[in-house]
This record gives C-alpha cells, sequence and structure tokens, in this order.
C-alpha cells in the first residue's frame, strides 16, 4: 500500500512543480597568465570597443618585444585594467591588475586596484587583504587608509576601521571622508551622540553630502531628538562624501573621457549639445543615470528658451528617452520618442526604441503599430521584424508572428534567436516533430553557452511529451551538463527516471535538486520518496527528518515519515513512539480518514494494539459503506493484524 501511495505521491510532486532555475554564478577568476582578457564585448558602444580592442592590440605587440621589461609590461596591463574598470568589466579588470601585480610585485598601484574591484564585486576579505598589502608598500595613504576602514565596517571590524580613520584624521585634519567613518563605526557600536557629532563636523566640512543627512537622522532619532532627526532625514539625498584618490581618480577620468568620445560619436556635430547634455551622456556612461537625466532635462529647457532647431531639439528628446528606457520609466520614455520624432520623423532609431518602450510598458498594439511603420519603409529590417514578431506572440497572434520568423529565417540563417521563437510558436500549434528539428538546428549553430541548456530542456520536454521518455532523459542530462543547477530540468529529470523505474537514479536527481533550492518542499518530499521506493529506507528516514527540522510545520512530511516509521520493510528503521507522536499531531491538525490510518498503524507499531484497533475500527465504520471494495478489503487486513497483535507492513503490500 505504501509504494502505491509513494508512486502517486512523486507523481504529484513531479507534474507542474517545476522549481525556479537557479542562476549560475561566475567563478573568480585563478592564477594570473600573460594572455590578455578577452571579455565579451558585443553589448557595448563602438567606440568603447575601438578604445579596447586598440588597446588589447597594443598590448600584444608589446608581449612579443624581446627586450620589454616586466615594469613596462606589468603597466601596459595595468592600463588596459583601468580601462575595464572604468566599462564596469569587472573580471577583466581584476585579471589584468593581478598580471600586474604579478609582474611588478613591488608596485602598490596594482594591489590598491585589485582591492577595489574586489570591493565593487563584494569580496570583502579579499579586498581588505589587498587594501593591507597595498598599505604596508604605502604607508599612511589616506585613500587606502579610507577604503579600508569602509571595507571593515562593512564586515563589523569597526574597532579595526576606527583606528584606520583615526589615523586618516591625524594626517588631514578636515578629511570629511575621515569623520564620516568615524561617525559609521560609532552609530554600528550604538555611541550614537558621538555619531551626531562626527555626522554634524561632515555636514561642515561638506555642506553637499546629501547622503549623510539619513545616518545623522538616523542618530538623531536614537538619541531621542524626533525634531532633529525629522529635519535631517527631510535633506536626504544621494550626493555622496567626496575625497581625494589619485588612483580611483584615474579610473573615474578614463570613464568620463571615453563617454565624451561616445558622446561625440552620436552627435553629428558637437556644436549641437550644451556642456550640460554632453555631461547628461557622460553621467549615464559610469553609472548615474538620474543625474544624467538631470542634465539632460536641462539642457532641453536651454533649448527651447534658445529657440534651438527642431533637429536639435530631437535629439535631445532622443537621449533623454533612452536614459528614462535604462531608468526602467518606458511611459515617459514613450513620451520623448514621440515628442522627437514629431521634430524628426525621419529618426528611425528612435522610431524603434519608441515602439520597444511601449512593448515593455504593455502598450503592445501600440507597438506592433510603431513596428509596422518602420517596416513600411525598411521591410527587410531584421531587428524590427523580430521586435514586432515577439509582440505578436505575447499578443497570441502567432500565424501573424509566424509569417516575420519565416521571412527572418530567410534573412537571417544563423539566427539561434529566430530559430528558437519559430520553435516556440510550432509547439504552441502542435507540431512538435518540426519544433524539434528547429531545436536540433540551433544547437548546430553559434549559440551561446548560456543559451544550450535551455535548448536542450526545450526539447526534452517535447520529446517527453511525445512519449519518447529515453530520449527527453538524454536531452535533460545535455541540459544538466552543461548547468548543473538548472532546477526546472533536474526536477523533470527526476520524474522521468522514477516514471520509468530508475528510483535510484531519480532520488539522486532529486537530492541534487534539494541542494540547489533548500528552501523547496517538494523536492525534499520527492527525493525521500523515491528513496523509499529503491528501498533506501534509512536514507529515507535521514531525509524525511532532516525536512521535518527545516519545516517543522508542514504536515506532509509528519505523514510520510510517521507511515514510513510504522511500516517500513526495514524493521531497523521502524520507530513505534515517534510514530504515534507525529501521527498524533497530524491528526489533531488534520483529522482526515487518512491521518486517522496513520495514527492506527503507528499504535500498532508501538505495541498499542488496543489504541490501533479502536481507531481501524473507527475508521472503517466511517469509510467502508461509501468505499470501494479493494479499500474495505485492506482496511479489514490491517485490522486483523492488530487483532492478532501484529504490526502493520503494508509497506510490503504490492
Amino acid at each position: 500500500m505504501i509504494q502505491k501511495n509513494a508512486l502517486h505521491l512523486l507523481a504529484m510532486l513531479t507534474i507542474g512543480a517545476l522549481v525556479p532555475a537557479v542562476g549560475v554564478g561566475q567563478s573568480s577568476p585563478g592564477a594570473p597568465t600573460l594572455d590578455i582578457p578577452r571579455p565579451d564585448l558585443s553589448a557595448m558602444e563602438k567606440t568603447a570597443q575601438d578604445k579596447i580592442t586598440s588597446m588589447q592590440a597594443s598590448l600584444e605587440t608589446l608581449k612579443q618585444r624581446q627586450d620589454i621589461q616586466p615594469a613596462e609590461l606589468a603597466e601596459a596591463f595595468g592600463h588596459l585594467g583601468q580601462l575595464f574598470h572604468a566599462f564596469r568589466l569587472l573580471d577583466s579588470a581584476e585579471e589584468s591588475y593581478q598580471i600586474s601585480h604579478r609582474l611588478s610585485s613591488d608596485d602598490y598601484r596594482w594591489l590598491y586596484y585589485l582591492g577595489l574591484v574586489q570591493h565593487a564585486e563584494g569580496e570583502l576579505a579579499s579586498a581588505i587583504e589587498r587594501y593591507e598589502a597595498a598599505l604596508a608598500q604605502h604607508p599612511d595613504d589616506p585613500a587606502i587608509l579610507l577604503r579600508l576602514g569602509d571595507a571593515l565596517v562593512e564586515v563589523d571590524r569597526t574597532s579595526d576601521a576606527q583606528q584606520r580613520f583615526e589615523r586618516v584624521r591625524e594626517l588631514e585634519p578636515t578629511s570629511a571622508a575621515a569623520y564620516y567613518g568615524l561617525g559609521k563605526v560609532a552609530g554600528f557600536d550604538n555611541n550614537f551622540r558621538v555619531a551626531v557629532e562626527h555626522f554634524e563636523k561632515v555636514l561642515e566640512l561638506q555642506p553637499d553630502a546629501s547622503v549623510v543627512h539619513y545616518l545623522l537622522g538616523q542618530a538623531y532619532r536614537k538619541i531621542g531628538d524626533l525634531e532633529k532627526a525629522r529635519e535631517h532625514l527631510q535633506q536626504r539625498g544621494q550626493e555622496e562624501v567626496v575625497f581625494t584618490d589619485p588612483l580611483g581618480d584615474q579610473v573615474a577620468r578614463l570613464a568620463k573621457g571615453t563617454a565624451f568620445e561616445i558622446v561625440l560619436s552620436l552627435a553629428e556635430s558637437a556644436d549641437e549639445y550644451t556642456d550640460e547634455e554632453f555631461l547628461g551622456f557622460a553621467l549615464s556612461h559610469f553609472g548615474d543615470v538620474r543625474g544624467s537625466i538631470k542634465q539632460l532635462e536641462q539642457g532641453l529647457n536651454l533649448k527651447q528658451d534658445a529657440d534651438a532647431s527642431p533637429r536639435e531639439q530631437s535629439r535631445v528628446h532622443y537621449v533623454l528617452g533612452g536614459l528614462l528606457v535604462n531608468d526602467g520609466r518606458d511611459d515617459e520614455a514613450s513620451e520623448h520618442f514621440e515628442r522627437a520624432l514629431e521634430l524628426a520623423p525621419n529618426l528611425t532609431d528612435a522610431r524603434i526604441k519608441l515602439g520597444n518602450a511601449q512593448a515593455r510598458a504593455g502598450n503592445l498594439e501600440k507597438a506592433i503599430t510603431t513596428y509596422d511603420s518602420v517596416i513600411a519603409g525598411q521591410p527587410q529590417n531584421a531587428t524590427v521584424l523580430l521586435k514586432r514578431a515577439s509582440a505578436l506572440m505575447a499578443l497570441g497572434r502567432e500565424t501573424d508572428a509566424r509569417k516575420d520568423l519565416e521571412m527572418l529565417l530567410t534573412l537571417s540563417p544563423e539566427s539561434s534567436e529566430v530559430h528558437v521563437r519559430l520553435a516556440s510558436i510550432l509547439e504552441k500549434s502542435g507540431d512538435l516533430e518540426s519544433a524539434i528539428g528547429l531545436y536540433s538546428k540551433v544547437l548546430e549553430l553559434e549559440v551561446t553557452l548560456k543559451e544550450k541548456p535551455l535548448v536542450h530542456y526545450r526539447m526534452a520536454s517535447l520529446l517527453s511529451k511525445m512519449g519518447h521518455l529515453d530520449k527527453a532523459i538524454e536531452q535533460y542530462r545535455a541540459a544538466l551538463d552543461l548547468e548543473p543547477t538548472l532546477a526546472p530540468a533536474l526536477n523533470n529529470l527526476a520524474g522521468l527516471l522514477a516514471q520509468v523505474g530508475k528510483m535510484d537514479e531519480a532520488a539522486e536527481a532529486f537530492g541534487s535538486l534539494v541542494r540547489i533550492a533548500p528552501d523547496q518542499l517538494q523536492p525534499r518530499l520527492a527525493e525521500a520518496t523515491a528513496l523509499i521506493l529503491s528501498n533506501q529506507y534509512s536514507a529515507a528516514t535521514a531525509r524525511l527528518e532532516a525536512a521535518l527540522k527545516r519545516f517543522p510545520e508542514e504536515l506532509p512530511i509528519k505523514d510520510i515519515l510517521a507511515r514510513h516509521l510504522a511500516a517500513a520493510p526495514d524493521h531497523e528503521v521502524r520507530n513505534g513512539p515517534r510514530a504515534v507522536e507525529l501521527a498524533l499531531d497530524l491528526f489533531d491538525n488534520v483529522p482526515s480518514p487518512e491521518s486517522a490510518e496513520t495514527l492506527a498503524m503507528a499504535y500498532a507499531e508501538a505495541g498499542r494494539f488496543d489504541d490501533a484497533m479502536k481507531w481501524q475500527r473507527q475508521l472503517i465504520d466511517e469509510l467502508v459503506p461509501d468505499s470501494d471494495p479493494e479499500l474495505a478489503k485492506r482496511l479489514a487486513s490491517n485490522l486483523a493484524l492488530y487483532e492478532r497483535g501484529e504490526a502493520c507492513c503494508a509497506a510490503t503490500e504490492n
């Protein structure tokens, strides 16, 4: 009986119970080599791509020189690292700085830059180690001391942080950043009056540092001065406390300088834009999107006031719309794109971006109309055809979307994305064989490693629907070979393995799913059930007890564990008193026939046969008149066992 129940439970757990996929994280670079880092630059502006590839080429040439000195090569790798750093390609920046440090280990700059990158990536322990090493080579450097102090605060080493901030204050008595650090330390240590003194000093030295108002307001609140707290909390903002950091400033200047180059490449003439507009572009390229929006809005007002030409105004609306998109404000962005098109109807890219913004905002019909207007003039614009197909699919207009995608296949026969989209439509229409053919074609194309596991996953799902279970299992395994933490693939693979009777492998797959999704209940129940069905009774007990410890209020765990402890074929596993404890708790919460039967089984295993017979007879009186013959037979058979003084052996029945 328990095997039948377990099979039913396993089926219920694996049908449609997909666990969200857990993304796979990037590992940190290993020991540095002299190989030049070559990250994917495809998403970057051409100006930025050209700058990076040019520096990579120069470095490649430099490496070939027979007379090259390590310090010179370290400098070159360091410059490349700064460029990566400026564009926030942090993994490649770290790799470059590691090579520089390897070539010139007595140059503190590379240690400091490594600290900055690792700090930005959240690798605080490594960042602290790098900062301390840099400080050992370049003692009493205020910037290093401040960065180190900030990192130490983040790992709750406030005493060590305080020493660094105090040293900066000794070196630079007017350092607002030193007082800011001391204020944070005091706040962490609950010395709120001291924190207030330090934060007030920061604002005295840097009145524009609006970020301080929030912490100062909180400190005033802690000491009971609610009026002061309210005053400062109302003034809180995003302006940071600044300090002199020559090395860090080099990266910032590089980012800003390159951003200006990008701005110049976007404009036909630099004379068409004010300094505010250029600053807006520049800010957008090193993270301050909202600052950029503010600058561009000011630039737009200046242009309107100065009776600027429609073309000039349209360009500002166009760029402002792009920044609003980056800030997640698609409706506002659409308004600016529309205004840009009113002023300059031939600005095709603005029209495309308008359609994209409308689609993201859920205005799909408007987006399709916008895409139609582009395609009317450019019937073979592959980008817009794909966007229109996506919008049509979202509206359920698969037939129209299919026409676009089939045209795209003739225009871009090597596009994996087109194949995948078309396969999805064929799948919805029920043409599974053709969909599988397209997915197979995708695997032959230049598809990224990130996309391949999902293609294998889709193929497996279709093969499973068609009843080709062994082939589906192969495809799920192929997906997991590429991405071991793809939870839906693990879940479905485990279910199929159970379905074809490979319970040991199913249990292993469910176990992997538990490890990557420990807060999910269903995989734990499925793993325990598969272990029971594969006769791994001790392992099943351990998994169920672990599940109950993590989810102490979950009744399904108590039900399975109570039945398992009451009726497992392995008598070493049985535990009557524990089964009774669980079954009573279960029945108190859910007084159902199923929980009553579990309680009777538990009483029998505990040797309390009078109680077992009482519950079983009550169950028979309530259920048998309306039950099917097979259920009535099972209940009566178990009652006979209890009457003979035998525990339930239902777990061995077929």
